[in-house]
């Protein structure tokens, strides 16, 4: 096995912590990290990564103080630029609701038995398509 093809199957087991590896594994890596260059720089690489990491988890971050009246004015200024969803006021809307609730309900079970009848006639075309040929 020349030296491209064993650092290709110990590739995966470069990122991984000591820990990670059983120890056939881990032998077979120190091994060959002790003849490959390459392969001793990356592993040392994302030891360096680990330990990073490790510390930077370690740490409490801390949210900067102005941090939620920043978002707050930001939000109150921004909202003065969308376009309103409703142009019906609140309680408008809500009394029309009440009004009607008999008529939205019937045309929400229509919707209901168009969509199970769309969905019954789509597993029909699908299951035609699929099925094999007779002949």
């Amino acid at each position: 096995m020349n030296t491209t093809e064993a650092c290709r199957d110990f590739t995966p087991y470069l990122m991984a912590a000591p820990d990670e590896v059983d120890d056939l594994a881990a032998a077979r890596l120190a091994e060959h990290i002790g003849t490959c260059t390459a392969c001793r720089a990356e592993s040392a690489q994302y030891s360096r990564l680990r330990d990073s990491l490790s510390l930077a988890g370690a740490r409490e971050a801390e949210p900067p103080a102005d941090l939620v009246p920043a978002v707050l004015a930001r939000a109150t200024r921004e909202r003065r630029h969308v376009i309103p969803m409703l142009p019906v006021p609140q309680v408008e809307l809500a009394r029309v609701i009440q009004d009607n609730r008999e008529v939205i309900a019937q045309v929400a079970g229509v919707a209901i038995v168009a969509a199970g009848a769309a969905w019954a006639l789509w597993r029909g075309v699908r299951a035609y398509r699929t099925a094999p040929a007779r002949g």
